[in-house]
């Protein structure tokens, strides 16, 4: 039988390499494998290029918002699964980094944020027991702030 890549007519992995003029050599092997370093890295230097700063700031920002029904929409439509029901542009925006925000957090974390409210600082020592906690909401609030911010300054 006939394999996938066979039957396709496409070079496999092993004739690309040669194509490219790399030897069998582990040198060959080693100036591929930095090549592919090198892009991977790139790629998620590009990917992770989202807001730097730390969640108190971000947080404190998003406070002095006006609360304005375009503002209050926005966040919570952000915050929301991807249902089909609304048409808000921002729409399920923030949904996954709020699924990563619940993953990442232990109850403890959850417990106390609950009981902050809107106190950043509060917020800030809550999820600061947790260094992926931490992590997850620095990138959940400045998802936020960048998909809201023109809604509510």
């Amino acid at each position: 039988m006939r394999s996938l890549i066979g039957y396709l007519n496409v070079p496999s992995a092993q004739t690309h390499f040669f194509r490219l003029g790399y030897s069998q050599s582990a040198v060959g092997a080693k100036v591929l494998a930095m090549r592919w370093t090198a892009f991977v890295l790139l790629l998620l230097g590009a990917c992770s290029a989202g807001n730097r700063e730390s969640f108190k700031t971000l947080c404190d920002s998003r406070t002095t918002w006006p609360v304005t029904s375009a503002c209050t929409e926005c966040v919570t439509f952000a915050k929301m699964p991807d249902c089909k029901c609304y048409a808000h542009p921002r729409l399920s925006a923030c949904f996954g980094t709020l699924g990563n925000l619940s993953r990442d957090c232990g109850e403890e974390s959850t417990r106390c944020s609950l009981a902050c409210g809107d106190d950043c600082a509060c917020l800030d020592g809550c999820y600061a027991t947790e260094a992926s906690c931490k992590s997850a909401a620095q990138v959940h609030e400045a998802c936020i702030v960048d998909s809201c911010e023109a809604y509510c300054t």
